[in-house]
């Protein structure tokens, strides 16, 4: 009798979905009571989702073994696709910064957008990606479908502020700088005003303050806008009038007197009782004696000089007989070049008759009348 004996055998049934293998794949017989392994490779990026044995799922592994195998079975291995996670370096230096501020993590196949933030008063000077220079777009830059490492840096520069000066002067000098200026702030502007040929500096107004006469300004720590005001004012040359007054008189001025260029100076001359005018001198030229002088349009400087003399003494002898009186009676000394008056009236019951001067009869009235020696020369 010959006996022969066939094993018995089972199926067992591997399968995947995409994103990796497993080996053995397929329908695998195996024999009653032996073991089978089943290993699992998921796909780069991919990682296992799930493994269901004879429809029931059991633990993730990375291979599955069915032991003394006495039936038919079936595994199944899903995948799951598990993206890449890239990192996005952030640099930035003073005066602004990134948004997000620090470097982060991004899931690949993803769009992320950054914005690059200056202080007040910065603006990006130098952006770079991946050590690159790139444009942003209102200040934000956006990766899309991410697939690699990336860095990002901003560079900031400081935009300082700028302030204008307007300065103006009227006639009789200049600025250094006239009309609107602009100046970086934080500067020190000097500012230095220049008169005109005989003008000086009248007043500086800064911003509607007052400074008065000054050569120079300076804007110090500029910080905002300002205004400057220059006005020069003229100044007249000046000459020296020397009067020198003999004894014997006054002068209306004396000494040093000094006058405005373009005006006229007058010199009053009073001598003194019995004293007259001897002489004149104006700039050493003699001039006619006069109680008063003028000179004009002064340009230049002058001297004037006066001398007096004692006057001449003269007499005038007045009689009258008894009919009438005459006053001052008798004899009457009086200086030369004075008047001397006298006046005649006749007695009650009488009228004059005659009047002589100097011998020589005159027109009278005849109850009341006068005499004036003017301007007297001689007895």
């Amino acid at each position: 009798i010959e006996l022969s004996v066939v094993a018995v055998q089972y199926v067992i049934t591997s399968s995947i979905s995409n994103g990796g293998t497993i080996y053995p794949l397929g329908n695998i017989n195996v024999q009653e009571g032996n073991t089978q392994t089943f290993e699992i490779f998921p796909n780069d990026n991919y990682k296992v989702s799930k493994i269901l044995v004879d429809g029931v799922e059991v633990e993730n592994k990375s291979a599955y073994t069915f032991n003394n195998v006495n039936g038919t079975h079936t595994i199944s291995v899903e995948f799951v696709y598990v993206p890449k996670i890239f990192t996005i370096s952030v640099i930035y230096g003073l005066g602004g910064k990134i948004n997000p501020e620090k470097t982060f993590k991004v899931i690949e196949g993803t769009d992320e957008t950054v914005t690059v933030i200056p202080d007040n008063k910065y603006e990006v000077d130098e952006f770079l990606v991946d050590d690159e220079v790139a444009t942003l777009t209102n200040n934000t830059y956006t990766f899309t479908n991410i697939s690699d490492n990336h860095s990002i840096s901003a560079k900031f520069k400081y935009v300082p502020s700028y302030y204008t000066i307007t300065s103006s002067c009227n006639e009789g000098g200049s600025i250094d700088r006239i009309g609107e200026h602009s100046f970086i702030e934080y500067s020190n502007i000097e500012y230095k005003f220049t008169p005109n040929k005989k003008y000086k500096v009248k007043n500086v107004i800064v911003d509607d303050i007052s400074y008065g006469s000054i050569e120079s300004y300076t804007f110090s720590d500029l910080s905002d806008n300002h205004t400057l005001s220059v006005e020069f004012e003229y100044v007249p040359d000046k000459f020296n009038i020397e009067v020198t007054c003999g004894d014997n008189g006054i002068v209306s001025q004396n000494g040093t007197i000094t006058v405005i260029e373009d005006t006229n100076f007058t010199l009053n001359i009073q001598p003194n009782n019995g004293y007259k005018i001897n002489q004149m001198y104006v700039d050493g030229t003699l001039v006619d004696n006069s109680n008063s002088i003028t000179i004009k349009n002064i340009w230049e400087n002058h001297t004037i000089s006066v001398t007096f003399v004692e006057k001449k003494v003269y007499a005038i002898t007045s009689t009258c007989d008894d009919g009438c009186k005459i006053y001052p009676l008798g004899s009457v000394n009086v200086y030369e070049s004075d008047n001397q008056k006298f006046d005649i009236v006749a007695n009650e019951g009488y009228y004059l008759k005659d009047i002589k001067v100097d011998n020589v009869s005159i027109d009278f009235d005849l109850l009341n009348s006068s005499y004036t020696f003017e301007n007297l020369s001689s007895n």
